[in-house]
Formats: C-alpha cells, structure tokens, sequence
C-alpha cells in the first residue's frame, strides 16, 4: 500500500492504543528510511507511551508491595497497638468491594481510568496514615482506600496492557510483567523494613508514597494521549 498507507494504519493502531501493533508497522518502514523525520516521532511516542507505563508498573507493584507486606507492623509502629491486626482485616472486604463497584460501573471506558484511581490511591492512603495515626479512623481509612486501589490494581494490570499494545504477544508480556511484579514483591518489604530502621516509620511510609507518585506521573502522561472512542 505504500509508505502513506502503512503510516496511517500506524497513526491509527497509535490513536486506538495498540501500540504494539504500531510498532510493528513503523519498524517496516524504519528499515526503509531510517531518517524519515515524521516517522522518527512516531516511533518516539510510541516508545515513550511504553516506557512510561512499564514504569509506572514497577512504581506501583514496589509501594504496594512493600505496604502489603509490613501492613501489621506498620499500623502498630504508628501507634495502633492491639487494633493494628483488627484494621489490617479491613483490607480483604474493601478489594472485593472495589471489584463489585468497578463490575457495575461497565467496561465502556479505558482501563487507564481506574489505573489511574488505583495508583493515586495508594499514596493517598499512606498520607492519610502518615499525617493521621494513631487515630483509629485515619486507620481505617488507610485499610479501606489501600484495599480499593489494590482491588482495582488486580483489575487493570491485565486489561490495561491489552488496551494499549493489543493483543500481539499478550500472553508473554503479561507473563514477563509478572515477572517483575514477582521480584519487586520480594525485594519491596525488606527495603521498607531497611527504611524505617534508618529514618524511621513516617518518612519511610513518605518515600514509598514518593515511589506511588512516581508511577502516578507517569501514568498520567499515558492517559494524556487516550482519547474517547467515538
């Protein structure tokens, strides 16, 4: 079909989010002409909108881990004491729930839109636990909103590669993103632990919430360039 025709189907793959499918097409005519300046852009974006979604996995695989994974000792070094076990169940119903609420909203809309609540939830609730403990509602509330994002994580880190590079090797990056999922979830608690015995419980709960916004940023630039289906 030519280079114009090959471009557009790639401009087009780019608006509809698949960007691997994009990709594709562009390395067919980057072998043509490597030095096709509209093409150059092109391919930038594309690898931009990917670097900055694996980055904002990684962000947010890594806080939430490492919260998931001391969520008891840190409720009882904020000064929960015996309550810290009873709100750390809060987490379980608040993820179903979660789930439900996002069941019943429809799948109409882009998956950036709840990844995006569900990464901005995370540094909310540690802020929320940082400026309030040991209040018992600040607690609560930081059970509640990390079981929220955390339910809605499950979710998306499924649904939203899918939406943004296709179908094409889906299952191996999916499995290559649990991967990296798998070892941040091991390296996370050990390095918050590190954390607060070197600066203690609060501003190591601020650097991790630091991390979530990190990942947040990135993701909003993501969710900057998706555009309502019409």
């Amino acid at each position: 079909g030519g280079r114009n025709k090959v471009l557009a189907l790639a401009k087009e793959a780019q608006r509809k989010k698949e960007c691997a499918w994009a990709l594709e097409l562009a390395g067919y005519l980057w072998r043509l002409d490597p030095n096709d300046v509209e093409l150059r852009q092109l391919k930038a974006d594309l690898l931009r909108t990917a670097a900055q979604h694996t980055t904002s996995m990684i962000a947010r695989s890594f806080s939430l881990s490492a919260v998931l994974a001391q969520m008891v000792p840190l409720l009882t070094a904020v000064g929960l004491g015996a309550s810290a076990l009873l709100v750390s169940t809060l987490f379980g119903p608040a993820q179903v729930l979660v789930r439900f609420a996002n069941l019943l909203a429809g799948a109409a809309r882009h998956p950036v839109f709840p990844a995006l609540l569900a990464l901005a939830l995370l540094p909310a609730a540690i802020a929320v636990l940082a400026f309030g403990a040991p209040a018992l509602v600040a607690a609560v509330l930081f059970a509640v909103m990390l079981g929220f994002g955390s339910g809605l994580k499950s979710i998306v880190h499924g649904s939203l590669p899918l939406a943004l590079f296709g179908p094409d090797a889906y299952g191996a990056r999916l499995g290559l993103m649990a991967s990296v999922r798998q070892v941040l979830a091991s390296v996370a608690p050990f390095v918050l632990a590190t954390l607060i015995e070197a600066v203690g419980v609060r501003p190591a709960l601020w650097l991790v919430a630091g991390v979530g916004l990190l990942g947040l940023a990135c993701l909003v630039q993501v969710a900057r360039s998706v555009r309502p289906a019409h």
